[in-house]
């Protein structure tokens, strides 16, 4: 039982939000003056009394505090308000029962807000257990994703069985997000599993680890416009061979422009950043590591935390760990090799090159390997899905619009014809094509090489 001196709406509160408040009741509802003799209670019919005894359930004094039960009730119309903990059971018990579908009752109430705080995003419709984790489809997420965005807007939010995943598709919404100063990486989902075999690189690290600050800073010039320029030569190393294996072709040969994308990115991040070639333009299929790498991410898309998962899953999780493996392994090898021949490589001015020599000016320390693994394995992973796919989507737009094909022929850069002007590239030229394909200087000189 609590006396009727906690429902006073007013306990507490200034003088200025006395005044908000009063301002936002309905004329409806009568305000006692603040000397004036309780209120006789109003008469009601048994059906008020049933709701207002089960949706407020106070004391026997009930009928002196009725006009004050009636403030409250219209400023939580209104404005979020704070009831004791013997009534909020209640109110929400009252609300969700009687009050479901939002419409006013005779006492003043409407439904209240509910306890979720995303209530106010977008939310389609859920299951029972699973919520909506089986409306995304494991073989096309994003293309679910995207149909989800058109029918509920630029925000919207899923219950991916209890746990909510918010999805923003909005440019506005999307550049307001990516203020660090408010909004921090979260690292969950199929994200964290992601962690596997990318670890605490860049991409995958929580920014509270220590890696990720010393990784970042390292990482810094040779991530500039100026390193970037120096790459620009083993870029086109490997641009040059896409377009010769796309002039050998028959003139009705089919490309690939997906699998040669792909490729063409795998390649050059490959060279530029450690010096390794995977040849994947001489092969018939993948690089054993690529192909390792996408039966991974093949198995974190099919991954939902299902009840029962692990079962019928233990074949492709077993897979999974000898692929992280293998991955694992061949990037040490490459790590290791380049610390043997140290003296020889020296003045190798990659990406490896300067993680190994690198020190972070804030802590005075160097990455171990461990963490240089797990980078190379964060670029190879991060970097050539967002370039291929970039690339791919570009050569479809161009072909379907053929006078934004027509400028980017008018803008290529260099002089000379053939392997002569793909030579003669830079990272000064060919503005329309740069502003095209912002994904970075690999995507620019990919598509100079392809037109």
């Amino acid at each position: 039982m609590t006396s009727s001196s906690n429902l006073d709406p007013f306990k507490g509160r200034s003088e200025e939000e006395i005044a908000k408040r009063l301002s936002e009741v309905p004329p409806s509802v009568a305000i006692p003056a603040a000397d004036a003799a309780p209120a006789a209670p109003a008469a009601a019919d048994p059906a008020d009394k049933a709701l207002m005894s089960l949706a407020l359930d106070i004391d026997q004094q009930r009928s002196t505090c009725a006009s004050t039960m009636s403030l409250e009730a219209a400023c939580l119309r209104h404005v979020e308000t704070e009831l004791p903990e013997t009534v909020r059971p209640q109110t929400d018990r009252a609300h969700t029962g009687f009050l479901r579908s939002g419409q006013e009752s005779r006492i003043g109430f409407r439904k209240m807000a509910p306890k979720n705080r995303l209530s106010p995003i977008p939310h389609p419709p859920t299951k029972p257990v699973f919520g909506n984790a089986l409306l995304l489809d494991a073989s096309a997420p994003i293309q679910s994703l995207v149909h989800m965005a058109r029918e509920l807007g630029p925000i919207f939010w899923l219950d991916m069985m209890g746990m909510p995943f918010v999805v923003v598709s909005g440019a506005d919404l999307v550049d307001e997000l990516s203020d660090a100063t408010r909004f921090d990486k979260l690292v969950r989902g199929s994200l964290r599993r992601v962690r596997a075999f990318a670890g605490d690189g860049l991409f995958t690290a929580h920014t509270h680890e220590p890696n990720w600050s010393k990784a970042h800073n390292i990482l810094m010039m040779p991530f500039g416009n100026r390193a970037m320029q120096s790459y620009h030569p083993s870029m086109v190393d490997i641009a040059t061979q896409l377009v010769t294996k796309w002039e050998r072709l028959n003139a009705d040969d089919e490309i690939d422009v997906v699998h040669d994308m792909t490729a063409l990115a795998i390649d050059t991040i490959g060279l530029c950043g450690f010096d390794y070639r995977f040849n994947s333009f001489y092969r018939e299929d993948y690089h054993a590591y690529v192909a390792a790498m996408a039966r991974c991410f093949e198995t974190i898309m099919y991954t939902r935390n299902l009840p029962l998962e692990k079962l019928w899953m233990r074949n492709r999780n077993r897979d999974f760990a000898k692929d992280v493996a293998f991955m694992n392994a061949m990037v040490d090898q490459i790590v290791a090799e380049r610390r043997k021949n140290a003296d020889a490589t020296g003045d190798k001015k990659d990406m490896l090159g300067a993680m190994i020599t690198g020190v972070d000016r804030a802590t005075g320390e160097r990455l171990d390997d461990i963490n240089i693994r797990y980078q190379i394995n964060t670029f190879l992973v991060a970097g050539h899905e967002t370039t291929s796919g970039l690339l791919s989507f570009a050569i479809c737009a161009m072909l379907k619009h053929r006078d934004i094909l027509k400028k980017a022929y008018d803008g290529r850069p260099g002089a000379g014809s053939g392997r002569q002007r793909q030579a003669n590239l830079s990272a000064g030229d060919a503005t329309y094509l740069r502003h095209a394909s912002a994904e970075g200087s690999a995507a620019v000189v990919a598509a100079w090489a392809c037109l």
